[in-house]
């Protein structure tokens, strides 16, 4: 049973041309702000009705088979003009092929393999 309790509400207003000005170590001040972003995504890839893709994305690691079809992709090369490389990789445990390419190029990928893919454009599935 409860025979002695202390309740305290405490509030504080601020006003004037400026609040922080007169504020005191009891004083808080909250500031509110909205930020707007802009993302800018890579285009969804064309999912076949297994759920692989045809089309993947420049950048990232697939896995044949289940992220992608087996077969042969292409890509129209590096990202960002002549200057730049794109890097490709088709590993099984150890790496089986890479490459660094500074124009379009040709990948066969096979299934249970895994392929790699860094500053190049999309590739798509030619066959």
């Amino acid at each position: 049973m409860l025979t002695h309790g202390l309740v305290a509400v405490g509030a504080g207003v601020g006003g004037g041309k400026s609040d922080a000005a007169t504020a005191n170590a009891s004083d808080h001040l909250v500031r509110t702000a909205t930020a707007t972003a802009t993302v800018t995504t890579k285009p969804a890839a064309s999912t076949q009705q297994d759920g692989t893709v045809s089309t993947i994305a420049g950048d990232g690691e697939h896995q044949v088979g289940q992220d992608m079809r087996p077969g042969t992709y292409r890509t129209a090369g590096p990202v960002g003009g002549s200057s730049s490389m794109c890097y490709r990789e088709r590993d099984k445990d150890p790496v089986i092929a890479n490459d660094n390419l500074a124009g379009s190029g040709l990948v066969t990928v096979r299934k249970g393999e895994i392929f790699k893919s860094v500053g190049c454009q999309n590739w798509a599935s030619v066959r």
